[in-house]
């Protein structure tokens, strides 16, 4: 016969065996659990990477895009700012003004070139003199209005300055406004 002794040794080898499996199950669930936790803190911490990522990649193509725009434009471009004076760019106007002067066979002189604010953007207003032939005069006149740029004359006096017996000079008064005028920023 199996004593109590024994018999208690039995069911507290079983007891233990049993609370021990007990323990790793409980052991096990909570490892389970915090493992499907921890993938849900990172599942949206993914979500918001993933759409951040989604975000930096739109930008990056469209900015893909626009960089092909304004390469494809260049020349075109290139070509709009050629009928646009710039400041930097005065010195030499004046030079092909007189240049033009000479030509049409007038002498030029500029009373006043100045850089202007108007209603909606700057413009160059250059106020000069003429002196030579009426036919000369005029035809200066008409290179002035073929200037590249967009052109207003303001003012414009011919009057006949002197007379002899074999010459007629005039003098020109002109005030001309270089409308596409690009001040620099």
């Amino acid at each position: 016969m199996v004593s109590l002794k024994e018999k208690t040794k039995k069911y507290m080898n079983h007891g233990i065996i049993f609370g021990m499996f007990v323990a790793l199950n409980i052991i096990g669930a909570l490892v389970y659990g915090s493992i499907f936790y921890f993938i849900g803190v990172k599942e949206e911490s993914i979500t918001v990477l993933l759409t951040s990522l989604r975000a930096e990649t739109k930008k990056a193509l469209e900015i893909k895009n626009l960089t092909g725009v304004v390469q494809e434009t260049e020349d075109e471009r290139k070509k709009i700012d050629s009928y646009f004076l710039r400041a930097k760019d005065i010195v030499s106007f004046i030079e092909s003004i007189e240049s033009l002067g000479k030509n049409a066979g007038v002498a030029v002189a500029f009373e006043s070139v100045n850089v202007l604010e108007g209603d909606q953007n700057a413009y160059l207003a250059v106020d000069l003199k003429t002196e030579g032939g009426l036919s000369g005069t005029v035809h200066f006149l008409s290179l002035l209005e073929l200037l590249p740029y967009s052109v207003s004359f303001e003012r414009v006096f011919i009057e006949q300055k002197s007379k002899s017996e074999t010459t007629v000079v005039w003098a020109g008064s002109f005030l001309v406004r270089i409308i596409s005028f690009a001040k620099e920023k």
